[in-house]
């Protein structure tokens, strides 16, 4: 018997047409019903994490506005795959780091192709190791990157699983709600845990994807809701806090999904994105920290050109 079953999705990508969702009148967030305190496009999923085709028809500017400093968090939190992916959000492509600081990684497009340009400094045999056998070289590349806030970066994931699900779920979301609408109160519920995971980290295709799973038995130790969003190569997955309904679920748990998308390609057929087990994070913090990538493991065959790329997660 399978725990989960498909309560909602929606995946946008490169040719897709604008895609509004939720009913309009109200938002579903503070449930104010004034029609002209909604004259902002508000993005279902964040636009810096890569989202230009889907809005949500329900979210009031002034919710719009809290939200924005959330989704800024979470960006940061996942900055370096941005960059490295070519992600492109409001102001383009990211880049990590300052050019003039230790390291930084910088993403253009010349000549209708993508480039990456990667300077760091440092001893070079800490930087550079050849293998003879593999006839590889492997780069270690620091990442600086950003400080975000891990608690307004959850946020950011609970507020767009809450923009897709469906109006009779809201019931069961009202805490989260009033959570979400204060940016400094605490949370009464304890897992803060986000399962972070990678799939092809170079040249990520311009994807974003959300899917809500809901237990299919209520008598099962699981949590009642899990959501999982995908940004390019990145995929984030979290408990979505609800009210009463896990009050029998353990309260130390990690949600441990191997996720997968198809994309259209423009030729025909499709490309499987497949992702790896997740990483476990901790995101109950007010207090700014760097965000969790601290370097990036390049292997590069010389004879070949081809090469992998790999994120080194800290502690």
């Amino acid at each position: 018997m399978e725990l989960y079953q498909v309560l909602c999705q929606v995946q946008a990508s490169v040719g897709q047409r604008t895609e509004y969702i939720g009913s309009g009148g109200k938002c579903r967030f503070c449930d104010n019903d004034d029609r002209q305190k909604f004259r902002k496009k508000a993005h279902t999923f964040p636009e810096a994490l890569g989202n230009k085709w889907v809005f949500s028809n329900d979210e009031c500017d002034a919710c719009n506005s809290r939200f924005s400093v959330y989704e800024d968090s979470l960006a940061k939190a996942v900055g370096p795959l941005l960059t490295l992916g070519g992600t492109k959000g409001k102001q383009g492509v990211r880049q990590t780091g300052r050019t003039r600081s230790k390291a930084f990684v910088r993403h253009s497009v010349e000549g209708g192709k993508r480039r990456l340009s990667i300077r760091a400094k440092g001893d070079f045999p800490d930087l550079v190791k050849v293998d003879p056998a593999a006839e590889c070289i492997r780069l270690n590349v620091p990442v600086v990157g950003d400080h975000f806030v891990p608690r307004l970066a959850f946020k950011a994931l609970c507020k767009s699983a809450v923009g897709l699900l469906p109006i009779g779920e809201l019931a069961h979301v009202r805490g989260l709600l009033v959570w979400l609408a204060q940016p400094d109160s605490e949370p009464e519920f304890n897992n803060l845990e986000v399962g972070m995971s990678f799939a092809s980290v170079g040249n990520a295709p311009s994807l974003v994807a959300g899917t809500i799973l809901r237990r299919t038995n209520d008598a099962d130790p699981v949590p009642y809701l899990i959501y999982v969003f995908v940004a390019g190569s990145v995929c984030l997955q979290i408990q979505v806090p609800v009210d009463r309904l896990d009050s029998h679920v353990p309260p130390v748990g990690r949600t441990r999904i191997q996720w997968s998308n198809q994309l259209a390609k423009p030729e025909g057929g499709w490309m499987k994105m497949s992702y790896s087990d997740p990483i476990h994070f901790d995101w109950y913090s007010v207090e700014a920290t760097l965000q969790p990538i601290q370097a990036f493991q390049i292997d590069f065959d010389p004879a070949t050109r081809h090469g992998n790329v790999t994120p080194i997660v800290g502690d």
